[in-house]
């Protein structure tokens, strides 16, 4: 069974960024083909800016309990629910009460 993402809302600072795998084909005389990619690639880079530390361990607990090989699924503002992993991921410790967390989600099929 995929698991949820936890339901913790990542800052506004948080980053998208779109891969199309283009198929170019290259023809005598300068001449190429390109083939639309049948999917978009979503790779999303998350911020968990200043959170508390249970927020942040909470995170971290469920990113290494599928050590970048189990996808999960989380809900991208405004793209609705998709298959990610997350193969690396930092925490930056703030103070003893606060911490933040940036993580790079990949899209899987």
């Amino acid at each position: 069974m995929t698991a949820n993402f936890p339901d913790i809302t990542p800052s506004h600072l948080s980053r998208l960024a779109i891969t199309a795998s283009v198929i170019e084909v290259r023809f005598g005389a300068g001449r190429t083909q390109r083939t639309k990619p049948a999917k978009l690639r979503h790779d999303w880079s998350l911020i968990f800016a200043e959170r508390s530390r249970a927020d942040i361990t909470r995170l971290d607990r469920f990113l290494t309990a599928r050590a970048g090989a189990e996808p999960f699924r989380w809900a991208a503002p405004d793209q609705g629910t998709r298959l990610f992993i997350c193969q690396h991921w930092e925490i930056i410790p703030i103070s003893h009460a606060l911490a933040s967390l940036t993580a790079q989600l990949s899209e899987v099929e």
